[in-house]
């Protein structure tokens, strides 16, 4: 999932959770349920060699997290937002692909149960060949998680 999507579903377990430490959790965790989507990742959707990957992934990363700091500011003009906690929550949220990303960098398994886990909640993988359609959930996805922000806050 793109790290919006991640950071949308972290708002609306910012906007649920009054302790840090448990928003940290839930939206750490939140990753991998959100991911077990079927999607599709820009990144690892082609496989021109490592160097390619990580430059694509760099330009990708920057502009998703342009988008995500655009979405919070929006979702800050509409709802009242503990920043705090909102950040905390978008951190935990976002660390897994981070943590992935930076093995990938440097090619060493630094957080093997994170591949893992992210391979076993990456399931559907082997099963969805249509791209577009593999995109179209992540939009889905965001729109029914900014939905419930402004429904449940």
């Amino acid at each position: 999932m793109f790290l919006t999507v991640h950071g949308a579903t972290a708002i609306l377990i910012a906007t649920k959770t009054a302790n840090p430490l448990w928003g940290f959790i839930l939206s750490f965790f939140s990753h991998y349920l959100v991911d077990a989507i079927p999607h599709q990742d820009p990144i690892l959707d082609r496989h021109d060699g490592r160097k390619k990957m990580i430059i694509r992934s760099m330009k990708i990363v920057g502009l998703d997290l342009i988008v995500l700091f655009f979405y919070l500011l929006f979702i800050a003009t509409k709802i009242e937002l503990n920043i705090t906690q909102i950040l905390v929550c978008i951190l935990a949220a976002i660390l897994p692909d981070f943590m992935w990303g930076l093995e990938k960098v440097l090619n060493k398994p630094l957080f093997k149960w994170n591949t893992n886990l992210h391979e076993l909640f990456h399931w559907h993988k082997k099963i969805l060949q249509n791209h577009g359609l593999g995109y179209m959930t992540q939009g889905i996805t965001w729109i029914i998680v900014s939905l419930a922000i402004f429904y449940f806050s």
